[in-house]
C-alpha cells in the first residue's frame, strides 16, 4: 500500500483526534513566555513554519534536492500548533474555525462536466468565476481532501 493509499485509508476510518483536542493538548505544552502574547507568537510561529514548507519545496523546484516529505510534515505539524495557538489567541476553538471554512469548500466545489462530458470534473471558483477544472480520482470522490493539481485544484 502506497503512502497516499494509507492516508486516504486513515481518512475514512474517520476522526482520530479531534481538532479541539488537539487545541487542547497543544495549549497545554505551550510556554509562560508564549501565553503572554499568543496572537502576536501565533501569527510570526505560522509565518516562520509555512515559510520552511515553502523553503523546502523551493530547494526541491529548483536547486534539485528531493523533496523531503517527511520533513514537510513534521513543518505542517508545527503549523497546526501555530494555528491552534493563534485560534485560541481571538477566542476560537479549532473545530469552530474548520466548520466555518466548511460552507466555502463545499460551495466551491461544483460538479460540471468538461468537454469529454465525463463525471468527476469539478469547476473551483468564487462568485460564480471558474479558476480551475480538474478530475477528480474516483478513489477520493467521498472525501474533502484536496490538493493541488498543476495548475487547478482537485480531489
Amino acid at each position: 500500500m502506497t503512502k497516499e493509499e494509507q492516508v486516504i485509508e486513515t481518512i475514512r476510518k474517520g476522526p482520530g483526534m479531534s481538532p479541539n483536542e488537539y487545541q487542547r493538548l497543544a495549549l497545554r505544552t505551550a510556554s509562560e513566555e508564549s501565553m503572554k502574547d499568543p496572537l502576536l507568537n501565533g501569527l510570526l510561529g505560522l509565518g516562520g513554519e509555512t515559510g520552511e514548507c515553502q523553503d523546502l519545496y523551493k530547494k526541491h523546484r529548483f536547486q534539485g534536492h528531493e523533496l523531503d516529505k517527511a520533513k514537510m510534515a513534521k513543518e505542517l505539524g508545527d503549523v497546526s500548533w501555530y494555528l491552534a495557538l493563534t485560534a485560541y489567541a481571538i477566542g476560537y476553538n479549532l473545530e469552530d474555525i474548520f466548520k466555518m471554512n466548511g460552507p466555502g469548500i463545499r460551495t466551491a466545489l461544483t460538479p460540471t462536466t468538461a468537454s469529454t462530458g465525463s463525471p468527476g470534473i469539478f469547476r473551483s471558483g468564487s462568485h460564480g468565476r471558474p479558476r480551475a477544472v480538474c478530475r477528480v480520482r474516483p478513489i477520493l470522490q467521498d472525501l474533502s481532501v484536496r490538493k493541488a493539481c498543476g495548475n487547478g485544484l482537485a480531489l
